[in-house]
């Protein structure tokens, strides 16, 4: 029997091995010949938004890079919440994508009932774009540049407002930014979305507002139905060359919207790795170039690696800030 037990010993050490090697080859040989099949990009939004926007805007370019139909699924609700949700519940096999954007890694920090942590639950793979945002008045305020907005906050207190696109959307965190950095004091009008947030501004309900500059905010600029004072990146907007910077007062202050691609956690690297070099090739289309240019949004296109410390990043930026000023979304 002692003679047999080391025989036993390397017989099963040898089957674990082998068990190990087949383990491996069958993942990997799945992942080589990954995508067989249709993939779904769930967007966690209502058709026609920014999100759902740009995610059809490089999805077409992106089929043909991975060689198979994508499917735009909208899953609204629940400040993002649902469609979010059921990504982290799908297989991790591909075949399920998530677009995100700014608030991904916030709903967790705003509310308790979260069903998923963002950086646990799921496989970064590319920061696709970012937006700078603007700071807006109504067309008709008497308020003609940023310091006189600045000085009427701080006149008015807590009887001044500013609309935003929900709790915990950028529209809403850049002010609460502001408030910290200016030392003023305005009421949140929380609307549904950034489109009735904006009827809000252009009908003078509210004081003044800060959103992505792509989309609604652009045309309503050129259109004059609203007036622009100052932008919250770390440089002017050539487009607007002749406006500040909100850093230009406060010296550090930088926020902005961003959007990017995330699958669920445990999906395969080398799938990973075949999406964003997709993604890759797909923002270099003069196509996708001209229509995010035409949104005023920049093109990133990072790699997973950098997605991640970004989404780390932001996370940890807000966190600071929602606990600061006290935000919640119960």
């Amino acid at each position: 029997m002692s003679q047999d037990t080391p025989t036993r010993s390397l017989r099963c050490l040898l089957a674990a091995a082998l068990l190990a090697m087949t383990t491996t080859s069958g993942t990997s040989t799945a992942a080589d010949a990954w995508p067989v099949k249709p993939i779904r990009i769930i967007v966690p939004t209502s058709a026609g938004g920014i999100t759902d926007v740009v995610t059809r805007i490089f999805s077409p370019a992106l089929s043909e890079q991975l060689g198979q139909p994508l499917i735009i699924d909208n899953r609204p609700g629940g400040d993002n919440v649902i469609g979010t949700a059921l990504a982290a519940r799908a297989a991790p096999d591909g075949y399920t994508l998530l677009s995100v954007f700014d608030n991904f890694p916030l709903n967790q920090l705003l509310r308790g009932d979260i069903p998923y942590d963002a950086r646990r639950d799921f496989a970064p793979i590319s920061l696709l774009i970012t937006g700078t945002q603007v700071v807006l008045v109504p067309a008709l305020s008497p308020v003609q540049d940023f310091p006189a907005l600045i000085a009427t906050l701080r006149a008015k207190g807590n009887s001044a407002n500013y609309a935003t696109a929900g709790i915990g959307s950028s529209s809403h965190l850049g002010v609460e930014l502001l408030k910290q950095a200016a030392g003023i004091t305005p009421l949140a009008i929380h609307m549904k979305g950034g489109a009735p947030a904006m009827g809000e501004l252009m009908a003078a309900r509210v004081d003044m507002m800060m959103i992505g500059l792509g989309g609604i905010a652009a045309n309503q600029i050129v259109a004059g139905r609203v007036r622009p004072l100052a932008f919250a990146g770390v440089r002017r907007h050539p487009d607007f060359p002749q406006l500040p910077t909100i850093g230009e007062f406060y010296p550090g202050f930088a926020t902005g919207s961003w959007m990017g691609l995330v699958a669920p956690a445990g999906t395969p690297a080398e799938i990973v790795q075949k999406v964003h070099a997709g993604i890759a090739v797909a923002l270099r289309d003069a196509d996708v170039r001209q229509k995010l240019g035409a949104q005023k949004f920049d093109i990133v296109g990072s790699n997973p690696e950098e997605f991640g410390r970004w989404i780390t990043t932001e996370h940890d930026k807000w966190a600071r800030v929602i606990k600061t000023q006290g935000i919640s979304a119960e």
